[in-house]
């Protein structure tokens, strides 16, 4: 979850995607290749995102899917709003 009291996907400044990565992984009790799976997408993707940097709608998918939503249903609503 994306909250700010210390839960699993809490916000933190200077928090790297590979560590959301694994409070995600952990949320979920999977691991990387299930978040991948989860997300539809290659493991290689989250793997570069780790060491490049992911883009906003990553987190928003990974934080969506830790929440139990449908990560393109919350995409597809922040386009539709402009958000």
């Amino acid at each position: 979850m994306m909250i700010a009291n210390g839960g699993p996907m809490a916000v933190h400044k200077n928090v790297s995607f590979g560590d959301e990565i694994k409070r995600a992984a952990q949320a979920l009790e999977t691991d990387k290749q299930g978040l991948a799976r989860h997300l539809g997408l290659p493991v290689g993707t989250l793997r570069s995102w780790e060491a490049r940097g992911a883009p906003a709608y990553a987190r928003l998918a990974l934080a969506a899917l830790v929440v139990n939503l449908n990560p393109d249903d919350v995409l597809n609503t922040s386009v539709k709003s402009g958000k």
